[in-house]
């Protein structure tokens, strides 16, 4: 599904910016959806409060058992009513929460979850989607930016190809890659470590850590990728090497 491409006016520069998100139709969805949801369960809580009471376990319990003890036949109305508005906030968090990348002169800006990635423009490389997750690497083949995308592929590359970016469709490093084993020779000891603790990191779900052991590892001149919990490494040249 094509997602939304939108050029902004932007003032002070010489040209546009661009920004890519999640398609409007889907936004709807999903706040429409959690408002559909919500007003259908706050509708139905009433009358089966009680029979959710004996199940073993019951989530929320005290809210149920607060709404199994109200009585009236305004109960159910307005007990919809504020399912439907609290589905419809949680639709929209997740809209919030969702891939929003914006190209202006110079900058790539990417929002998600809460968080704020600038990249330079003129250290941008190459960038590519690897299976889900977005990925651009610096001139050196560093990581700039690797995480999970949910907005369109194609959106992404017209919007960066016309800020006049490198798109191409894989990795151009992926041959370059080879699997982690424990004490092979061709890596250092330092090298070995890293992974050691990333391995370690990728078990506990843990992905910030992850990320900041893959720059460790691209300090020592390696960089990283992971298939599940397989991690694979490849040199990155002696240009690829950061001063340390």
């Amino acid at each position: 599904m094509a997602g939304d491409a939108v050029d902004l006016s932007k003032g002070g520069g010489t040209g546009t910016s661009t920004e890519v998100s999640l398609p409007k139709r889907d936004r709807w969805v999903l706040v429409g959806g959690g408002l559909v949801l919500g007003g259908l369960v706050g509708l139905l809580l009433p009358p089966l409060s009680g029979w959710i009471l004996d199940l073993p376990v019951v989530p929320f319990e005290r809210v149920v058992a607060w709404v199994a003890g109200l009585s009236g036949g305004w109960v159910p109305p307005v007990a919809a009513a504020i399912g439907a508005l609290l589905g419809a906030l949680g639709g929209a968090v997740l809209v919030s929460v969702c891939m929003r990348v914006t190209l202006e002169d110079g900058t790539v800006r990417i929002d998600k979850e809460g968080k704020h990635w600038t990249l330079p423009g003129p250290e941008i490389g190459a960038v590519f989607l690897d299976g889900r997750e977005l990925v651009v690497l610096d001139r050196a083949t560093r990581h700039l930016y690797r995480g999970e995308s949910d907005v369109d592929a194609g959106e992404l590359a017209a919007a960066f190809t016309a800020h006049g970016y490198r798109w191409v469709d894989a990795d151009p490093h992926a041959t370059e890659f080879s699997r982690w084993i424990p004490g092979t020779p061709d890596l250092p000891a330092a090298a070995h470590a890293i992974l050691r603790a990333r391995r370690s990191a990728l078990e506990k779900k843990d992905t910030a850590d992850a990320t900041e052991l893959r720059e460790e590892a691209e300090r020592l001149g390696y960089t990283l990728r992971d298939k599940g919990e397989r991690q694979y490494w490849r040199r990155l040249g002696e240009s690829g090497v950061a001063d340390v």
